[in-house]
Formats: C-alpha cells, sequence, structure tokens
C-alpha cells in the first residue's frame, strides 16, 4: 500500500485523537506511521484471510460469491480474520456464516502469502457428516461438487484452484500434506 492511500486509511490517532503527520522508514525500508503528539506507531500489516475445505460423502463444499470481488463465481467459504479469534476459530465462524454448516476439528492444511495484495491466507480441511446448507448476504448458492462438477473455470482465484488441485492429488495419494506457496494475484473488484 503506498503512503497516499495508507494516510486515506488512516487519518488520526486512534489513542489520543490527533493527526498522523510524520511517516518514519525503519532500517528494512518499511514505512511506519507515528502520532507526533503521543509517538504511537501504526503499522500496515498484513490482513489475514481464512478458508475452509470442507469434504462431505467425497464432494467438496464451494460458496458463489454474492459481493464484491467476483460476484458470481465460486470460492471455498472464508473470510477476514476477526480481533480475538484464532485461525481455526475464524474458519469455523466463516464457514457457518457463508454456509450454514457447522465444522469442527479442523486441520490446517495450506498457506499462502499474497504481498502484492498485503494478505495471508490460512486454508483449513475438514469433513461434515451432513450436506445440509444455507446462503447468506455474502453467497448467492452454497454446493458440495465432485471432482468432475467443480466449476474449474468459475472459480474465483487462482489460489482456489491451486488448493483444490492439492487436495484431489493428496485424496489420490491418500496422504494429506501441508502446502505453502506465495501468489501475486491482485484481486480485481
Amino acid at each position: 500500500m503506498d503512503v497516499d492511500s495508507f494516510q486515506q486509511e488512516i487519518k488520526y490517532c486512534s489513542r489520543c485523537g490527533s493527526k498522523i503527520e510524520q511517516i518514519e522508514i525503519d532500517s528494512a525500508g518499511h514505512m511506519h506511521h507515528i502520532c507526533l503528539r503521543c509517538d504511537a506507531v501504526f503499522y500496515d500489516n498484513p490482513k489475514i484471510i481464512v478458508n475452509t475445505l470442507i469434504e462431505c460423502n467425497n464432494k467438496i463444499l464451494l460458496c458463489k460469491r454474492a459481493v464484491k470481488p467476483k460476484i458470481g463465481f465460486w470460492t471455498l467459504p472464508g473470510g477476514y480474520m476477526e480481533s480475538n479469534e484464532t485461525t481455526d476459530g475464524a474458519a469455523i465462524r466463516e464457514t457457518k456464516e457463508e454456509t450454514g454448516v457447522d465444522v469442527k476439528n479442523l486441520q490446517l492444511y495450506a498457506l499462502f502469502n499474497c504481498p502484492a495484495i498485503n494478505q495471508v491466507y490460512f486454508i483449513f480441511r475438514g469433513h461434515v457428516h451432513n450436506e445440509n446448507t444455507c446462503t447468506s448476504e455474502e453467497t448467492s448458492e452454497v454446493k458440495y461438487f465432485s471432482e468432475c462438477d467443480i466449476p474449474w473455470e468459475n472459480l474465483s482465484y487462482g489460489l482456489m484452484r491451486q488448493v483444490l488441485d492439492w487436495y484431489f492429488q493428496d485424496k489420490t495419494e491418500g496422504k494429506y500434506r501441508f502446502r505453502t506457496d506465495d501468489t501475486y494475484e491482485i484481486c480485481p473488484d
């Protein structure tokens, strides 16, 4: 994120209310915004995104997005981690909010670094025994897909395709490995 967009995002100190006026660059070249009145430092840290790869009866749960970006494209259930949550707790909450599906005992499956958009994705894998789903404000359709029926050309992002490719490869081999990768895909509106 450049300086101008950061300054538009944070204009005033959340501790004392003073205007943020100074930019400090540390020895690694990172820019930090500092309140001159109380010396509070404001960092532009990455956002944490959680997704779930949920299997039921040999099918994978996908949601069709009803909100920007990528309205009408299919994705794994997920969203932003909130304050005071664990990553798996956020994944459980997001899955319930978007699909109506209750999941427990998730295992971390993959991690993607997305430095171009300042995000980190944690993808969890789990199983459920009930195919009941519902839509939400964020999803226009929720459905379980077998591998041959997945709408590959209508997946929201390349990293969703990568996760599903890994999953079906691991499923065939009978061994689920933790995976990590970097992606430089930029999310269009």
